[in-house]
C-alpha cells in the first residue's frame, strides 16, 4: 500500500506563503519544473541577497484579483516553454498544499496568461508524493466558491508582510475546499 496522493490531470492546491487559498493547477508529469503565472517581476537586493517581487492573477480570465508577493531567488534556470523556446526563469521555494498534505516545492515564474491554468505542477514537485490519474480531475478536493465570495475574502495584509494580498486559508472538508476569511491560520 502506498501513502502517495492520487491526483487527476487538474487539481486545486494552495500556496499559503502567498496567502492564496486556492489556485487551479494543471498536473503534468511530462513537465520537469512547476511554474506559476507571474507578471511585473522585479529583481532587487535585500540584505545582500537577490529577491524578486511579482504579481499574480490567481483566477483564470479575471484580472481584477491581484496578489503581490516577494521571495528570495533560489536560482535562475533555463526552461523550455510550451512553444519549445528556452527562456530563463527565476526559481523560488514555496510551500504547496495539495489535498491534506503540504511540502516545500520549487516554482519557476513566467507569464501564463495564454495558458489554460495559472499554475503547472511538474514532476520535480510530485516525485515520491503524487501519482497521476490523467482520467480524473479534482481527485484531492474541489473548490465550491464563486468569484465574488473569493474576492470578498481578499484584503491587504500588514505592509511589511511577505505576501500582501490575502489572509485566507483553505480547509478540506469532505473533498470540498472551503475558505476561511477570518484571517486565522
Amino acid at each position: 500500500m502506498t501513502n502517495k496522493l492520487i491526483g487527476g490531470g487538474e487539481e486545486w492546491c494552495s500556496l499559503p506563503g502567498f496567502g492564496l487559498p486556492a489556485i487551479k493547477a494543471r498536473v503534468d508529469s511530462g513537465a520537469a519544473t512547476s511554474s506559476l503565472h507571474a507578471f511585473n517581476i522585479v529583481p532587487f537586493q535585500r540584505n545582500g541577497e537577490l529577491w524578486i517581487s511579482f504579481e499574480v492573477h490567481p483566477l483564470q480570465n479575471d484580472r481584477s484579483v491581484v496578489v503581490r508577493h516577494e521571495a528570495p531567488v533560489l536560482e535562475q534556470r533555463g526552461v523550455r516553454n510550451t512553444s519549445g523556446i528556452s527562456e530563463t526563469r527565476y526559481v523560488i521555494r514555496e510551500e504547496l498544499v495539495l489535498g491534506e498534505q503540504r511540502w516545500p516545492m520549487k516554482l519557476t515564474l513566467t507569464n501564463r496568461d495564454a495558458m489554460g491554468y495559472r499554475m503547472l505542477l511538474g514532476r520535480e514537485a510530485m516525485v515520491g508524493r503524487v501519482l497521476v490519474d490523467p482520467e480524473g480531475s479534482h481527485q484531492l478536493g474541489d473548490v465550491e466558491l464563486n468569484r465574488h465570495s473569493w474576492k470578498r475574502c481578499m484584503r491587504p495584509c500588514a505592509p511589511n508582510a511577505r505576501a500582501s494580498a490575502l489572509l485566507c486559508s483553505p480547509r478540506i472538508q469532505s473533498f470540498t475546499a472551503t475558505v476561511d476569511c477570518s484571517g486565522g491560520r
